[in-house]
């Protein structure tokens, strides 16, 4: 259980390390309405679209928070 914990750890901080530009955000941004009007979460829409494995923004239901973290923490 130990190891899986581990592993789940340096995942997370990998996936902390990808980083994107503002311009690839916003592009993504314009697009998300197709993901929204499907029912797909905000950062759950960002975490498929840039292969992030990222629970506390996967599941985040606030836009606002979601952006903010974001922004934080993947851009540039």
């Amino acid at each position: 259980m130990k190891r899986l914990v581990e592993e789940h750890i340096r995942a997370i901080d990998s996936d902390k390390n990808v980083k994107i530009t503002d311009a690839e955000y916003q592009h993504w941004a314009a697009g998300y309405l197709f993901d929204g009007l499907r029912n797909v979460r905000y950062g759950q829409s960002f975490c498929n679209k840039f292969n992030v494995n990222d629970n506390i923004l996967f599941y985040s239901n606030d836009v606002t928070t979601a952006d903010q973290y974001i922004r934080k923490t993947y851009i540039k």
